[in-house]
């Protein structure tokens, strides 16, 4: 059974980069890095959080993919195909054997 075959999900990978605004500040903008990626999504815990005044549940979760998504990095961003936007922790090439990844992801999910 391959890796593949177990992705039941699709997501876009962003990669944000910043620019020098010449003041002190810069701007952001994000470049698509991956379109329809395949995926799984699996959350793995989820706790209370107040993050700026905000409420809401941070969760915790663990994406595979399969090989040839190495451009991944942690300064990229991921949007499932329900539009759900993850932040990207860490990335993981298991024992470097090139099998597929395992990406360490957060969400902050606001209270309903």
């Amino acid at each position: 059974m391959s890796v593949r075959s177990l992705c039941n999900n699709t997501a876009d990978v962003f990669k944000t980069t910043r620019t020098n605004d010449g003041y002190g500040g810069w701007t952001e903008s994000s470049d698509l890095v991956y379109s329809s990626m395949p995926c799984r999504i699996q959350p793995l815990s989820g706790t209370e959080a107040a993050t700026y005044r905000r409420e809401g549940v941070d969760v915790t979760t663990k994406m595979f993919v399969p090989p040839g998504y190495e451009s991944m990095t942690e300064d990229c961003w991921v949007k499932d195909a329900a539009g759900i936007r993850y932040g990207i922790a860490f990335v993981s090439n298991i024992d470097n054997m090139d099998h597929h990844l395992e990406i360490a992801m957060r969400e902050i999910r606001k209270p309903l």
